[in-house]
C-alpha cells in the first residue's frame, strides 16, 4: 500500500474568494502598514476638502457688507449670495454621492475640489452682482460633491468599523470646526485684504488640494450595481 500522498503548494495556499471586500470597494490590498498609512492620509485630505468646502459658508457671510458697497447689492442680493451656495449644495448631495459610487469616487472627489475653486475664482473676479451669484452657484456644487464622496472614501478605505467609527468623528468634527472658525477667518481676510480674497484664497487652496489629493488618495474602483436615477 502506498503512503500519504504529500500535499501539493498550490492545493494549500488559500484562493481569493470572488466578491471580498477589497474586490467590492476597489481598493488594492499590498502591506498592512502601507494600507494603515494611505488610509489615514486619505482621510486627512477629505477631511481637509470638507473643511475648505464648509468654512466658504461662514466666511462670506462676513464679508456680505463690503460686497453691497463694492458692488453696489441690495439686501436681497446678498441674501442668495448665501443661499444661491446653501440651495445648490443641499438639493444635490444625494445625486452626486451616487455619481461617486458609479463614475469613481476619487475622481469624482477631485472634480468638487476643481469646481469650488472655480466657481470662489468666478466670485472673487466678479465685476458685479450677477457674475458673482453664478459663481456661488458653481461653488455650491463642490460641497454637493465632495461631503458625500468623502463618505464613501472614508468607508472604502476604513473597513474595520470601529477605525470606520472612529474616522468619521473626526472627519465631522472638521466639519463643526470649519463653521466655528469660518466668521473670525473672513473677518480677517476682510480687513487685510478685502473681501474679494474671501473666495480668491480658496483658487490655490483647491490647487493643493487636488495635488495631494492625487499623491494620497488611492484609486478606488466603482460600485458594482450601484443604483441610478
Amino acid at each position: 500500500s502506498s503512503g500519504p500522498r504529500p500535499h501539493s503548494s498550490r492545493s494549500s495556499s488559500p484562493k481569493a474568494k470572488p466578491g471580498s471586500k477589497h474586490e467590492r470597494h476597489g481598493v488594492s490590498s499590498p502591506s498592512g502598514t502601507e494600507t494603515r498609512r494611505g488610509a489615514w492620509s486619505g482621510l486627512g485630505v477629505v477631511t481637509g476638502g470638507l473643511f475648505m468646502t464648509v468654512m466658504s459658508v461662514t466666511t462670506v457671510s462676513v464679508a456680505l457688507p463690503d460686497i453691497g458697497r463694492d458692488l453696489p447689492a441690495n439686501a436681497t442680493d446678498l441674501q442668495w449670495i448665501v443661499d444661491g451656495y446653501i440651495i445648490i449644495y443641499a438639493s444635490l448631495l444625494v445625486a452626486c454621492g451616487v455619481a461617486g459610487d458609479r463614475y469613481g469616487r476619487k475622481g469624482v472627489f477631485m472634480v468638487g475640489i476643481s469646481l469650488f475653486a472655480t466657481g470662489s475664482l468666478v466670485a472673487g473676479l466678479a465685476p458685479s452682482i450677477a457674475p458673482l451669484l453664478v459663481g456661488r452657484v458653481i461653488q455650491g456644487l463642490g460641497p454637493a460633491i465632495v461631503v458625500p464622496g468623502s463618505v464613501t472614501i472614508i468607508r472604502a478605505l476604513f473597513e474595520n468599523p470601529r477605525q470606520r467609527a472612529f474616522a468619521l468623528g473626526l472627519w465631522s468634527t472638521g466639519s463643526g470646526l470649519a463653521m466655528a472658525v469660518g466668521p473670525a477667518v473672513g473677518g480677517a481676510i476682510v480687513d487685510a485684504i478685502g473681501w474679494r480674497w474671501v473666495f480668491l484664497i480658496n483658487v490655490p487652496l483647491g490647487i493643493v488640494m487636488l495635488l495631494v489629493s492625487i499623491r494620497y488618495i488611492p484609486k478606488l474602483g466603482r460600485v458594482v450595481g450601484a443604483c441610478a436615477f
